[in-house]
């Protein structure tokens, strides 16, 4: 099995997941997630802990300006927000979010794993096993 990603995020785009205002996660960087595969979300500070274990749901790769007419009723963002931090970008990526299982006892990053600046592999065993 492969190690899952780790996507940090911040605390108030990790509310709106949580409450399923936010159904899709924008990265300039396209992940390598399959449908179905499972990632992590790490709280940024003050948490600072991995708080919940995703389903994806595909990712979806266009020009900013198509990205943004195919998934702005679920990005929880506004436009200028959008437009801010896809600005340098020709291409962007939005991870449509499966199901999110909020996690009862957030998880510290495993020893030696630095806190992830946008996303990377998780360098511990599965956590949920």
């Amino acid at each position: 099995m492969t190690a899952p990603l780790v996507f940090a995020i911040r605390p108030r785009y990790v509310a709106m997941i949580l409450a399923r205002i936010k159904r899709v996660e924008y990265r300039t960087r396209k992940p390598a997630l399959a449908p179905g595969e499972q990632f992590l979300i790490y709280e940024t500070a003050p948490m600072s802990k991995v708080v919940a274990v995703v389903t994806s749901a595909g990712v979806v790769s266009a020009h900013p300006d198509d990205l943004w007419e195919q998934t702005s009723d679920r990005g929880g963002i506004e436009r200028e927000a959008f437009d801010s931090y896809f600005a340098a970008c020709g291409f962007g990526h939005a991870i449509e979010l499966g199901d999110v299982l909020r996690l009862t006892d957030p998880l510290p990053l495993p020893p030696g794993q630095a806190v992830p600046q946008a996303w990377a592999r998780w360098r511990g065993p599965w956590p949920l096993e």
